[in-house]
């Protein structure tokens, strides 16, 4: 495989161009719901169910830091869900432990859409 070094990367049919220190590193979007499954990603090896509204994303590079960034997005905000970081002791450089929990209830949930981003440096 070749490698290709840049300082910034535009994609065809784009006008601007962006730093590639801030496109994504890794990527996921899940359903969290009874068997969880990848709908679609990008850099992230495979994923783990620890329990009601407790996943564990394994990236398929190792970040050069556990002081990545790590949004995450949860499906139906009528219901009032929120997807989090457990920055405690969930967050490493191979992967990292979100948690799906309705906040109006302050319960763990299944989401069945969970959205979750990775920008930071590779290893």
């Amino acid at each position: 495989m070749s490698t290709i070094t840049v300082t910034n990367i535009k994609a065809t049919g784009e006008t601007a161009s962006r730093s590639v220190s801030g496109v994504s590193a890794a990527w996921v979007n899940f359903n969290g719901t009874g068997t969880i499954a990848i709908r679609d990603s990008q850099g992230v090896s495979g994923l783990l169910d620890n329990g009601t509204g407790d996943y564990t994303v394994n990236f398929t590079s190792n970040m050069a830091n556990a002081n990545y960034a790590s949004p995450a997005q949860v499906g139906n905000s009528t219901l009032g869900r929120y997807g989090g970081l457990n920055d405690s002791d969930g967050k490493l450089v191979g992967s990292a432990i979100f948690y799906g929990f309705q906040t109006s209830a302050g319960t763990a949930l299944d989401p069945a859409e969970y959205s979750i981003s990775i920008h930071g440096d590779l290893a």
